[in-house]
């Protein structure tokens, strides 16, 4: 598999569709460096780029010269850009501007997402189309937990949780969360939850929706 990304770059013309998924534990390819030759050969017909590689993270500088060549494609109307489940990789410190019709992505509340969210409000044009996997439970020890309402911490147990996902939320509460989400919420047409949060709160969040799945 060594040679995948040479050959699309060197036989393929007018490549309108492009889609890369790699399983988890698969083989690792070692020229993902080829990948953005691929897209500057086929700026000008590429629509549709789905880059998504579940347990390989991309270098720092692979994946911005990704987004410089994702930045000279005119026609791109479809987007996916994420290594171990989370787009954070390549948006996490982006400065090229890219066009596209629609950007599918998925948002972790326990994996710097008000990082991605910033950097996406940056990188794309302010009439973008997200598609959105949204995951709202806190990551704590590797184990998902939702926000208990229980009185004040006692000790151990279900209340240590608590705590902690008081504190994890008490710093969304601030004007600097508000601006990003009052221009990142608005984008969002499809949005699937993994959450326990009742749909009022996504939907002042998200108040352009037009299409909802939720689960717990």
């Amino acid at each position: 598999g060594d040679n995948f990304f040479p050959l699309i770059r060197d036989c393929c013309t007018n490549l309108r569709e492009l889609i890369l998924s790699r399983q988890r534990q698969s083989r690792a390819t070692k020229d993902l460096d080829a990948i953005p030759s691929i897209l500057n050969k086929f700026s000008h017909s590429l629509r549709v780029f789905i880059l998504d590689s579940r347990d390989l993270s991309f270098t720092q500088k692979v994946a911005k010269e990704i987004q410089r060549a994702l930045s000279n494609c005119d026609k791109l109307e479809c987007l996916k850009l994420e290594s171990e489940e989370s787009p954070y990789s390549h948006w996490c410190n982006s400065r090229y501007r890219v066009n596209v019709k629609k950007l599918m992505m998925t948002l972790r509340r326990s994996s710097k997402y008000k990082t991605i969210i910033r950097n996406i409000n940056r990188c794309f044009n302010p009439d973008v189309k997200i598609e959105l996997f949204y995951d709202t439970y806190v990551d704590i020890d590797n184990h998902k937990h939702a926000f208990f309402s229980q009185g004040p911490v006692m000790g151990g147990g279900e209340n240590t949780v608590s705590q902690e996902t008081r504190n994890f939320e008490a710093q969304e509460v601030g004007g600097n969360f508000y601006k990003l989400m009052a221009e990142f919420g608005p984008k969002v047409e499809r949005l699937s939850a993994e959450t326990d949060i009742r749909p009022e709160y996504f939907h002042m969040m998200f108040p352009n929706i037009n299409s909802l799945e939720m689960f717990a």
